[in-house]
């Protein structure tokens, strides 16, 4: 891992010219959730992607999100949970970053700039989109966790 973006939380082999993975997201929404089923993919499957970046869709990481989507041209990714969810979490460990307004306003500007590949991480149709990211990498993905959430769906 290297911090050669401030506003990166973690970059692992980045390189040009090859396929690398930026998973941004707001914060309590599923991004340790969605990297984890991505570091077990690259332990079982022999990842193919060289590249693999975090990143908290917070405005003042825009520079340097922008600066490394610029450099290495990355597959896109961001996760999606109950607002009212990310809401209580947010109320209790990240008031100090920036408001929940903030990131949120942020991060649909992201998203419609980007059009990232988005998995819900508590909706019914969450299996759905881990499978859409999974074509995407050209990898397998699956988890046995369970979606819990306001849509979950039986």
């Amino acid at each position: 891992m290297t911090k050669a973006f401030e506003g990166i939380l973690e970059v692992v082999r980045p390189r040009k010219g090859q396929k690398n993975v930026l998973l941004a997201t707001i914060p309590h929404t599923g991004t340790r959730f969605f990297a984890d089923l991505i570091y077990r993919a690259q332990q079982a499957n022999g990842f193919r992607h060289v590249g693999f970046a975090i990143a908290h869709l917070v405005p003042q990481n825009r520079q340097e999100i922008d600066k490394f989507i610029e450099l290495y041209d990355p597959l896109i990714c961001t996760t999606e949970r109950d607002a009212t969810a990310t809401a209580d979490s947010w109320a209790g460990r990240s008031e100090e970053i920036c408001p929940l307004q903030e990131s949120l306003d942020y991060a649909e500007q992201f998203k419609a700039h980007h059009n990232p590949i988005i998995v819900s991480i508590d909706s019914g149709d969450r299996d759905a989109k881990l499978q859409t990211a999974a074509a995407a990498f050209g990898e397998t993905i699956t988890t046995d966790w369970a979606v819990v959430g306001n849509d979950a769906t039986p």
